[in-house]
């Protein structure tokens, strides 16, 4: 099987009242306490944990919905949109030492997770249950411990990422072949704590071809997207405005809700996101944001998304 690059987020603005929800810390002292998303604290259970992470390309009219289950405090599984379900086992410390894929229920790859201090340097996914190996995925650090590349041997791609001066993911562009195929570019103007460092166990996202998505300590305001023609061409794929940006917030500093509207159609995307171990009026808003979205008001201006190239959606294909 193969991994899968992550739709770019855009979203609807839609307001929604906050009453009888207390006021959240600033964000950058929420970052100091908590920077290790699998520290022994996030690995207690005590903490608001990420459930679920929905997606809705009003543009497009394209859903997507991802979910985590917990065990012992840990990410026990990932079920993903387009199908994969990722059983995750930890060692000792808590740190990932496998994952195992399903599709349907049959076991389609196993994930081992190779370290050189305390860093994971290379996935090897073997098939199935066998010591096949499908492919090896290999990851480069930077002096600040930042995944900075990760490339696969076997199926000729590989994702180079850049970061702000903070910390936090500034870019990340996907080669296949050689070529680029897709860029982002993020802004952080907002003050909002990444929701994936509510994700104890998981370190980075694996499951992407560009792993890196979702690093560091904030959410983004803005993305700009670029895609490249056969050529390598690069055209502007989509651009939010920072400014037009909408949040809801939820507990602890995290959002449960994001809409972002693109500059080039004026098109929009609901992104919401829903935790357990918080305060239960945060889980009744975003239900209700779930639940108010109506989709035929948010599907805006068809166009240039159409042509995104399907090819790099799949990872690894038996």
């Amino acid at each position: 099987m193969k991994k899968i690059i992550t739709p770019s987020l855009i979203f609807f603005a839609l307001f929604l009242s906050l009453m009888g929800c207390k006021k959240e810390k600033d964000i950058s002292q929420i970052a100091e306490e908590s920077k290790d998303a699998t520290s022994e604290k996030r690995g207690s259970g005590n903490d608001c944990r990420l459930t679920e992470y929905y997606y809705y390309d009003a543009i497009h009219d394209f859903e997507q919905i991802d979910r985590l289950t917990y065990k012992n405090g840990l990410v026990d599984e990932w079920s993903t949109f387009y199908g994969t379900i990722y059983k995750m086992e930890y060692d000792r410390n808590k740190k990932m030492k496998m994952a195992r894929a399903y599709i349907d229920g049959e076991l389609i790859s196993t994930i081992r997770f190779i370290r050189e201090d305390n860093k994971i340097v290379k996935e090897i996914w073997y098939v199935g249950n066998t010591d096949v190996v499908d492919d090896e995925v290999i990851n480069t650090y930077n002096r600040k411990g930042q995944l900075i590349k990760n490339e696969s041997l076997n199926y000729d791609y590989y994702t180079i990422n850049t970061y702000t001066p903070q910390g936090n993911l500034e870019s990340w562009t996907f080669y296949a072949a050689g070529l680029p195929v897709s860029k982002a570019i993020y802004t952080y103007k907002d003050n909002f704590k990444n929701p994936y460092l509510a994700r104890p166990g998981i370190e980075y996202s694996f499951a992407w071809v560009n792993s890196a998505f979702g690093a560091g300590d904030r959410w983004y305001s803005s993305e700009q997207s670029i895609s490249y023609d056969e050529n390598g061409k690069p055209y502007l794929y989509y651009d939010q405005d920072p400014l037009k940006t909408k949040w809801q917030k939820g507990d602890n500093g995290f959002p449960i809700r994001a809409d972002y509207t693109d500059k080039l159609t004026g098109g929009q995307i609901v992104n919401s996101f829903q935790y357990e171990n918080c305060n239960s009026c945060r889980d009744f808003q975003i239900l209700a944001a779930r639940t108010a979205t109506n989709k035929s008001l948010l599907k805006g201006i068809k166009g240039i998304r159409n042509g995104f190239p399907q090819n790099i959606m799949q990872r690894r294909i038996h």
